[in-house]
């Protein structure tokens, strides 16, 4: 029951996504689109390119490992068979949606890519960069009947999948149970941002770093897992409709933000924070995490998978307690940030049937219950799965989620590639200390100004053609 609990909630994501994203346009295609027929080897081998956002070969994290094991079954297997093989495209995390959208600009996108949901997709669909994957789920009933209910809701835009989700994922405060022991602190206490805060001191106290943020460049999003979690519980995921819609009088400029801001800064101010966050990336986070350095990490349940790493020395110890609410806040508590990992096709494929079989293969029984099993990730299938041999963390995430009450999306992705990627500038900007929190939202407000005015020149070339 809890296990289709928290599916409920991810799936009710798609009633948050009207929030932030407006009706699209029309949709470009790749010149080799197919019926979604998959036959057999004509006697040469096509090597298509995935992008992805980690390094199977370097990488800790069991869900990249995971798909470095699948990249190598399938090229021995189904790729044997039908004349296809795989080669992997590592692209860094921070950069990935620019570069991403920069190779659809440039006419040199990878076969098939891992998409990232939200905004980020409908503008990658709708510049005809990726292509509409429910051709191929409408030609196949069978595979398209083995999703879980509204697992696709984060990518579909105007009837048009864009990508076919692998994993979900939701954010939550993962802590040391060890740590937090040996501080006295109870994380079942922890309801308020005051309770929080009281924690964070109780540790400082005993000596305990209280938790792990990063300061270096291209880590915004990271840091949005609090500044933008603490907008919506200040005032609800609906002030980002005006904004995601270029309306007239929409802005950064307002109290939530502000106040959410000024929430992130206490928690450097009050050296809540590791000593040497100015110059950490997420990546040095995850390592102080799971040597035991420091007592908490917001992040999403996709980091199960490093923190059961072999490098890890956390495992075991580590729980999850969602996201606190703010006193007197108008948002939902309740409501947990989430998201779709996701795979689809590119429009310079060169070969869509082939890239499909890859394409099944991730959304297969076998690899979607490794998933889960292995690597600590929920998968977006109706496969069973043995609860006892997951990550302690799953179980934990499990045993929460009853009281959550829907999913709301990440930020920048629910703000597209461009305008989100200015949002994590933003939060950069300001938890460094390059601008003050005003400065910081005031030039993001900038941004919006010109946003909104090149909507209000495209609509009147449109209008006076």
């Amino acid at each position: 029951m809890k296990t289709k609990r928290l599916l409920a909630l991810v799936a009710s994501a798609a009633l948050m996504l009207s929030v932030f994203t407006a009706c699209g346009g029309d949709e470009g295609s790749g010149d080799n689109s197919s019926s979604g027929s998959t036959g057999g080897n004509s006697g040469e081998t096509t090597t298509l390119v995935h992008a992805y956002w980690d390094n199977p070969e370097s990488s800790q994290d069991l869900m990249t490992q995971l798909y470095g094991k699948g990249q190598k079954d399938f090229n021995e297997t189904v790729g044997k068979e039908k004349g296809v093989k795989i080669d992997w495209l590592h692209i860094n995390s921070d950069d990935y949606g620019t570069k991403i959208t920069a190779m659809g600009v440039a006419n040199t996108m990878p076969d098939t890519l891992m998409q990232q949901p939200g905004a980020k997709t409908k503008e990658m669909g709708e510049s005809g960069y990726i292509l509409d994957m429910k051709q191929f789920l409408d030609a196949d009933k069978e595979w398209a009947e083995t999703f879980l209910d509204g697992m696709a809701d984060q990518v579909t835009f105007d009837g048009k999948q864009y990508a076919i989700p692998l994993q979900f994922a939701i954010s939550a405060v993962f802590y040391n149970t060890e740590l937090f022991d040996q501080a006295g602190v109870k994380a079942e206490e922890i309801k308020t941002w005051s309770d929080f805060l009281a924690a964070c001191q109780k540790l400082k106290d005993n000596g305990i770093t209280p938790l792990v943020l990063p300061g270096e460049a291209n880590s915004g999003w990271a840091i949005s897992l609090f500044t933008g979690q603490f907008v919506q519980r200040i005032a609800g995921e609906e002030i980002f409709t005006p904004i995601r819609e270029f309306e007239k009088d929409s802005t950064f400029e307002q109290e939530a933000f502000i106040k959410a801001g000024e929430l992130t800064m206490e928690l450097v101010d009050k050296g809540y924070v590791q000593p040497t966050y100015m110059g950490d990336s997420v990546d040095m986070n995850y390592a102080t995490f799971k040597n035991g350095e420091a007592a908490m990490q917001c992040q999403g349940s996709w980091a199960i998978g490093n923190y059961n790493g072999e490098d890890s020395q956390v495992k075991g110890k580590i729980k999850v307690f969602p996201f606190p609410e703010i006193e007197g806040g108008k948002g939902d508590s309740s409501k947990w940030m989430g998201k779709t990992d996701n795979v689809t096709i590119s429009k310079n494929c060169k070969d869509n049937d082939k890239a499909l079989l890859w394409v099944k293969y991730l959304t297969g029984e076998d690899f979607q219950r490794r998933t889960v099993e292995e690597a600590g990730k929920f998968p977006t299938t109706k496969v069973e799965y043995d609860k006892s041999k997951c990550a302690s963390e799953v179980s934990s995430v499990l045993d929460i989620s009853g009281g959550s009450t829907g999913v709301y999306p990440y930020i920048d992705e629910a703000l597209g590639n461009t305008f989100g990627t200015e949002w994590n500038n933003c939060l950069s900007a300001f938890f460094t200390g390059a601008k003050t929190v005003e400065e910081a939202f005031k030039d993001l407000q900038a941004y919006n100004e010109s946003m909104k005015a090149n909507k209000a020149s495209s609509e009147a070339s449109s209008a006076a053609e």
